[in-house]
């Protein structure tokens, strides 16, 4: 079975999963039961013709498929080094008390300077290291809800128990209650999804993107990762 719909395999040699910048490299990463894809390699590898690279883990309990995607260089707000996309699905099999999906530095740089630098719809940090700006991002907890309610991979029980929420305190203050699955790591960023039930899918991605900036407030780099969970699929040759 396999999660990510595509044509065409090719011959390709993958080495493994990482994501390489001039200054350092990120390692994609999953967690759930006894599984952890840091310590696993993956069952299956390939190419696929005119798109990313896919690789696939099989246990038990579950399915878990990596897309992996450079994409182009050339943006509507300007021109990045460099950008490469993580994109996984994820099939339960069996009850999944905790799913954890994170994308982090595999040695974080010591002259890196920066830290969270979020927008509307996308959770991100930014990073200042050796003359580049390296942005990592991935979708905010309020469009996973939204995918949730379009069901295109997550379960729709999602849009309701992620969906943003708030109540107003005995004193009067009022504070949120909804369930925010996104952690901000010193060294990168991780998505924790609630318990998954038998049967249900769900999709996370992680966009990094790099480039030299002009100057201090080029965002360049920070817009080349905001691209909508269906369009990163799509662009890595797959539906």
């Amino acid at each position: 079975m396999s999660l990510f719909a595509h044509k065409e395999k090719c011959r390709r040699r993958l080495d493994n999963e990482t994501i390489v910048t001039p200054v350092g490299q990120f390692l994609p990463r999953a967690v759930f039961a006894s599984v952890d894809t840091k310590y696993r390699t993956p069952d299956t590898s390939h190419g696929i013709t005119h798109g990313g690279d896919l690789f696939a883990w099989e246990d038990d309990e579950a399915h878990l498929e990596l897309l992996r995607v450079g994409l182009p260089f050339e943006t509507p707000d300007g021109e990045v080094l460099g950008c490469q996309v993580a994109v996984w699905r994820f099939h339960v099999l069996r009850n999944m008390h905790s799913v954890l999906f994170d994308c982090s530095w595999i040695d974080f740089p010591l002259s890196a300077k920066g830290g969270v630098d979020c927008g509307e719809h996308l959770d991100a940090q930014t990073w200042d290291c050796l003359g580049h700006r390296i942005a990592l991002g991935t979708e905010d907890t309020h469009s996973l809800a939204y995918r949730a309610k379009a069901r295109y991979e997550m379960p729709a029980r999602f849009a309701r128990e992620l969906s943003p929420s708030s109540r107003v305190r005995s004193d009067g203050i009022q504070v949120s209650t909804g369930l925010n699955v996104i952690q901000f790591l010193h060294d990168g960023i991780r998505v924790a999804l609630p318990s998954l039930d038998p049967g249900e899918r769900c999709q996370v991605h992680f966009v990094v993107a790099w480039g030299t900036p002009a100057n201090e407030n080029d965002r360049t780099a920070w817009f080349a990762i905001d691209i909508p969970a269906k369009k990163l699929v799509e662009l890595g040759g797959c539906e």
